[in-house]
């Protein structure tokens, strides 16, 4: 279990395929506060191109994550990602299986965004609904969110870097 406490942590973990990332520990509060500030930007582009930059990131998106999972919706396969333009620097999407709670998972996020023309910019939010479709979830009710190779977790019993280094 997660040494709980009260200070954010911070650490620096590779992924398997070499890519870097950074998981960020907050306390709960932190955590909503960092969340809202980075989901709600203003956005001084063309809305235009920014939805088109949004499509493209969903489209690479589910092409990454293909390679681990089924996509569905509807709870049926392994992982959804929304097809919502919400007008700034953002995508969200859930897991569902065991099979989806590993740094591959992550590695799809980031190999996505990657490909992107604002790859710092942009904001990938995950909900975990495994404990909705498996009797031994790996991970309990959690979320967490990707921006620019960090990993932004609440603070909660769970070891992020341990449950995604398989």
């Amino acid at each position: 279990m997660w040494p709980f406490s009260k200070k954010a942590k911070t650490s620096d973990v590779t992924l398997p395929d070499g890519l870097q990332l950074q998981i960020i520990t907050l306390p709960e509060e932190q955590y909503r506060k960092k969340y809202q500030e980075l989901s709600n930007r203003k956005v001084e582009t063309d809305m235009e191109k920014l939805e088109q930059e949004f499509k493209k990131f969903r489209e690479l998106l589910i092409g990454e994550l293909g390679k681990v999972g089924q996509e569905s919706p509807f709870m049926e396969g392994d992982y959804a990602v929304s097809g919502e333009f919400q007008e700034t620097f953002f995508l969200c999407g859930a897991i569902y299986t065991n099979k989806m709670v590993c740094s591959r998972y992550l590695s799809a996020i980031l190999n996505a965004v990657q490909q992107l023309a604002r790859p710092d910019q942009w904001m990938y939010h995950t909900v975990c609904e495994v404990w909705m479709n498996e009797d031994e979830p790996r991970i309990g009710d959690a979320e967490f969110f990707i921006i620019d190779h960090k990993m932004y977790v609440s603070m909660d019993e769970q070891n992020y870097e341990e449950l995604f280094a398989r």
